[in-house]
């Protein structure tokens, strides 16, 4: 193997909870440099790259098996990892773990929330508006986001097309293609409503369909089944827990992405509007 190239350690690291130490001891390789996150793949002697590593700057929010840096740190690494890129050698982070580097630990797994019908049809309306701007760059995800209802329905165990799963995974436009952030946020929706049964079908019935699609969405499939989501994904769940209107809402989630953002919260709001319309006498939390 090539020799590495070291990256210095930045102060402080805030890091997904269920990542070790020894996660950053083997070499890893750059597989991409954007302007808010750096995507990376240890690498192992005889074997495929394994598991991704998620570096992002504050502003971008912790992703799951990632680690985030603050907004003066995050460029120098980047410009750095984009040197080793272009060089296409091997990347060094164990000074990351040496015991000068504050390490915060945060844990991503989405926990139950009191959510109600407050707000879910206004932003299920805004949403709908989103589709119509012929303009919007995220024109082409508009078919799949169609089959939001039918999505929910599938997430709650009252499938209306029971092949849609298997149909969505990898289609649309993106590193992350829309019905796989559809299917993300289906999945937090399930795990804000405390619907474990659900939660835990639909991950089975998900797993053995992500070979479809990109090793980056992959990623974040695997991570909602296992529970597991962005501070992007909490701060919306929260959002609408807190009953924040919905333009607020959809500002925040325009945010992430050409269409990703509006992808997940489209499933994330399907799901759950749809389980609290089947009881709507009961609390959905």
């Amino acid at each position: 193997m090539a020799m590495s190239a070291r990256i210095p350690s930045p102060a402080r690291l805030r890091v997904d909870g269920t990542m070790q130490a020894s996660a950053l001891l083997t070499p890893h390789r750059v597989v991409h440099v954007g302007q808010s996150a750096l995507v990376l793949s240890a690498l192992h002697p005889g074997q495929a790259p394994s598991r991704q590593v998620i570096v992002t700057r504050e502003s971008a929010g912790l992703m799951p098996d990632g680690i985030c840096l603050d907004e003066h740190d995050f460029p120098r690494v980047r410009d750095l990892a984009l040197g080793i890129l272009r060089e296409g050698v091997p990347l060094d982070l164990t000074g990351w773990t040496e015991a000068s580097v504050v390490v915060d630990r945060v844990d991503l797994r989405l926990d139950v929330v009191s959510l109600d019908a407050a707000g879910l049809l206004p932003l299920q309306h805004m949403l709908e508006d989103e589709d119509s701007d012929e303009l919007s760059p995220s024109s082409s995800a508009y078919p799949i986001r169609r089959q939001a209802a039918h999505l929910a329905a599938e997430a709650l165990g009252r499938p209306t097309a029971p092949t849609l799963l298997r149909s969505i995974v990898g289609a649309g436009p993106g590193t992350t293609p829309t019905g796989d952030d559809m299917i993300v946020g289906a999945l937090a929706g399930l795990r804000a409503l405390g619907l474990r049964a659900e939660w835990v079908s639909m991950g089975r019935r998900l797993r053995p369909l992500t070979s479809r699609t990109t090793s980056a969405s992959r990623h974040y499939l695997h991570a909602a089944i296992e529970g597991r989501f962005g501070e992007h994904v909490h701060d919306l769940v929260a959002a609408i827990a807190g009953c924040e209107p919905a333009v607020s809402v959809i500002e925040r989630a325009s945010t992430w992405g050409a269409s990703s953002g509006i992808d997940l919260l489209t499933g994330l709001t399907a799901t759950v509007a749809a389980s609290i319309q089947s009881r709507p006498n009961e609390s959905a939390a």
